[in-house]
């Protein structure tokens, strides 16, 4: 997986703006397109969103055509090609590195949100609003201008810019689910699905507690959330398990062993297989690789 400075240095060719791990590029069609020399995913989060033309993105394998309007959050284990972008398509894109992402208050929630697919009919995108749009795309220019200034506290004030971003990222979820919440009862099983897995994941990682908690079958679930997502329950369990498995490994001192029982596996032996089999680095790996001083 690159991290996020190799990513700036090999594919922008370029350094990283800043050493707090947070940046944000404005984005043509060349550099939309440099992410077709990817051969491994980014760690890192990204939110694009566009703000004229038109890109079609293959994204955790689904083809997914982008708009004005469109916002785009990338989690970290994601592959993203730019199949084709539009010679006026323009977007500004917001990236944090993981470790500074964790680090954000509420940033997890949002987070989960991501991995379970924050749009709805399969689709990985929310459609904002005008004076949504012009709100996050206020807080991305914000910061940007932000990075290019000499201020003294850039590193806190950045922090602190990427914290508000979230919240307001998260109020818009809010109402988005809620305005598009259950057409029909098979929406609402799916939706209440998701909320479970949210607030149960860490203990129960096996299909028959989120149908008994449903009141349906096994195979009912499966269809609806196969159906809403393209993903089985057990992929989105595996995504929240890693996603805070890594929040854990970046953000705290606990051993590995301790967030093998935090997180409900078996033994230390077994969780480490589930995380190298997901992140490709073994849970010691990817603490070392990814640490460094705020």
């Amino acid at each position: 997986m690159f991290q996020l400075t190799d990513f700036y240095q090999k594919i922008l060719k370029k350094p990283l703006p800043t050493g707090c791990g947070i940046t944000c590029e404005l984005v043509n069609p060349e550099i939309a397109k440099l992410n077709r020399f990817l051969t491994e995913s980014v760690s890192c989060f990204s939110y694009t969103l566009v703000t004229e033309g038109s890109a079609l993105v293959h994204y955790d394998d689904k083809i997914t055509r982008l708009a004005k309007n469109d916002f785009l959050i990338y989690s970290p284990g994601m592959m993203i090609i730019t199949v084709e972008a539009s010679d006026d398509y323009r977007a500004i894109c917001l990236i944090g590195d993981e470790k500074t992402t964790y680090e954000i208050p509420y940033a997890r929630n949002l987070i989960r949100a991501s991995y379970n697919h924050i749009g709805t009919d399969n689709d990985k995108k929310l459609t904002l609003t005008d004076s949504d749009a012009e709100l996050m795309a206020g807080r991305m220019m914000e910061i940007r201008s932000l990075i290019n200034s000499d201020h003294i506290y850039k590193t806190e004030c950045l922090y602190s810019l990427y914290s508000l971003f979230i919240l307001d990222l998260l109020n818009i979820e809010r109402r988005f689910r809620e305005d598009r919440k259950t057409q029909s009862h098979a929406a609402d099983l799916f939706f209440k699905f998701l909320q479970l897995a949210t607030e149960n994941f860490t203990t129960h990682h096996d299909i028959n507690f989120y149908a008994d908690a449903l009141a349906i079958t096994t195979i009912y679930l499966s269809r609806i959330v196969k159906s809403f997502s393209r993903q089985t329950v057990k992929n989105h369990l595996d995504r929240l398990l890693v996603m805070e498995a890594s929040y854990l490994l970046l953000s705290t001192d606990l051993p590995v062993s301790a967030i093998a029982e935090r997180l409900h596996f078996a033994n230390p032996s077994s969780f480490c297989k589930f995380f190298t089999r997901h992140k490709l680095v073994s849970p010691r790996e990817y603490r070392n690789s990814c640490s460094y001083n705020l």
